[in-house]
């Protein structure tokens, strides 16, 4: 929107907020949504004030009051006004209807409070958090959350009992929801409980994965998520694509790692020119083997998704990559959160303008990737050998893969290679083998056939075009085959 524009809506809220005469409040509200929606915190807290002053039990009001007050950092307010969420129509977690009463923050010794997850799954990870400083209050805690983190919050100290949402509830006292916790505890910027980790992985989660990902021997791991949950309102605005994470390929000697789930996921078929992009998603049950991977990554970079909450909570380098108009708990400047230490914050300019923030990103990784063993190294070696550098690696690291048996981590990484160059002999030669491998002599022997012809003085292309033939039982074309391999290498 035009700065023109956006005058124009604070030229309408003032006269809409000193109108001695109306009295329609929803104009009010929906003016606060839209001056809100472009960063516009005062004039829309205004518009909600007059609103609420018109009808001052008006949940929606006061909930988008509450929203712009938490994103100007205000948060003891903010929380406050929050609370208005329950009398929302349609909410989309709705309050839970039980006759035990709702938790005030009293000292119960010897009750069973039940805290139970709303919302998304970030916002269960961040404010479970809170865990430490509800227990000494009361007997036992019982959670309640989705089944994706049953196993992530089960070994927290003071949880007596994690449970699935669809599982039958045990008995209780008093309950609450996550998100209250913070109006509970008057939580302020100054006093969010930040003490990291409060979540950590599977030890021996940690050390499988970092088994699945020894063949790997790059300068720098870096795991990437692009989309958020497609079903919350402001997806399109938070999450980007993976074409949009293209300026990090030209990043020489770093690996990087999918943590994408659902349908998005499919856009590693479609990675960025030269972008190293390994997946290994299919091994993800749920959230405790992604903080296991992450465990074994030098750096997480994501969109706002439930994966930098998990980094953040972990204590893990993550750098969080913002739209223009976040969410609130990222407010509305700086490179750091008050939530996440271990937390850097990166901006949109302007609404949409992903290009620009991952030029940002992009220049802070090519800064960690020269503090890192190798990674000086690398770029002079990217820097003298090009595109073909960028494909060789790939090459070895695929070859390595098919060592220890991942054979799809091997294939997705010949694929990026003939997508960036479709004549690569190297790349053919691979996903021949591959398809030798796994039955498919005919495939093979098109893929060698290509793989041939961009590079003929290769002997191992022969040889392995030798085996093909021997297995259809092609002896003549066979032995042809190792012959000229023999003579290649000086073996004729």
């Amino acid at each position: 929107m035009s700065d023109l524009a956006v005058q124009d809506l604070l030229d309408q809220a003032q006269r809409y907020c000193t109108s001695g005469n109306l009295q329609d409040m929803s104009v009010l509200n929906d003016l606060g949504n839209r001056l809100l929606d472009r960063g516009q915190i005062d004039p829309a807290i205004a518009c909600y004030d007059k609103a609420i002053q018109l009808q001052p039990a008006n949940a929606f009001a006061h909930f988008n009051r509450g929203f712009a007050l938490l994103l100007a950092g205000r948060l003891v307010e903010g929380f406050q006004e929050f609370e208005w969420r329950w009398q929302c129509p349609n909410f989309p977690s709705p309050l839970r209807k039980c006759a035990q009463p709702l938790w005030d923050g009293a000292n119960g010794v010897g009750k069973t409070l039940l805290l139970h997850a709303e919302q998304g799954l970030g916002d269960a990870i961040q404010f479970i958090r809170y865990l430490p400083m509800v227990t000494p209050k009361v007997g036992r805690v019982i959670l309640e959350c989705r089944s994706e983190t049953v196993s992530l919050f089960q070994g927290m100290p003071g949880l007596s009992q994690v449970i699935a949402s669809d599982a039958a509830t045990p008995p209780f006292d008093v309950h609450l929801p996550l998100l209250s916790l913070p109006q509970i505890f008057g939580t302020s910027l100054q006093t969010i409980p930040a003490a990291l980790p409060y979540l950590k992985p599977d030890a021996q989660k940690v050390e499988q994965w970092k088994q699945r990902l020894a063949a790997d021997t790059s300068p720098l791991k870096v795991g990437i998520n692009w989309q958020g949950n497609p079903g919350y309102k402001w997806n399109g605005r938070r999450s980007a694509s993976l074409a949009a994470f293209a300026p990090l390929a030209r990043v020489p000697g770093v690996s990087f790692y999918s943590l994408q789930i659902g349908e998005s996921a499919a856009e590693v078929l479609n990675s960025p020119r030269n972008m190293m992009l390994l997946d290994f998603t299919e091994h993800i049950q749920d959230f405790s083997d992604t903080a296991a991977l992450m465990s074994n990554l030098d750096l997480i970079i994501s969109t706002d998704t439930s994966v930098v909450h998990l980094a953040g909570a972990m204590g893990r380098p993550v750098w969080t990559v913002l739209c223009s108009v976040p969410d609130w708990r990222w407010l509305l400047s700086g490179e750091s959160s008050d939530w996440y230490p271990t937390m850097r914050l990166f901006r949109q300019k302007q609404q949409g303008d992903w290009q620009g923030a991952m030029a940002e990103v992009m220049q802070e990784l090519f800064k960690v990737l020269q503090a890192a063993p190798g990674g000086a190294e690398a770029t002079a070696s990217a820097r003298t050998g090009g595109v073909a550098w960028h494909h060789q690696r790939a090459v070895e690291l695929a070859g390595r893969l098919c060592q220890t048996g991942d054979f799809g981590q091997a294939e997705l990484l010949y694929r990026q290679i003939l997508q960036s160059n479709p004549r690569h002999a190297g790349g053919l030669h691979g996903l021949g083998t591959l398809a030798w491998q796994a039955g498919q002599p005919q495939d093979a022997l098109s893929l060698l056939g290509q793989a041939i012809a961009a590079n003929p003085m290769d002997p191992a292309y022969h040889t392995t075009l030798g085996n093909v033939l021997r297995d259809l039982g092609r002896m003549e074309e066979s032995k042809a085959a190792y012959g000229r391999a023999a003579a290649m290498s000086g073996r004729g």
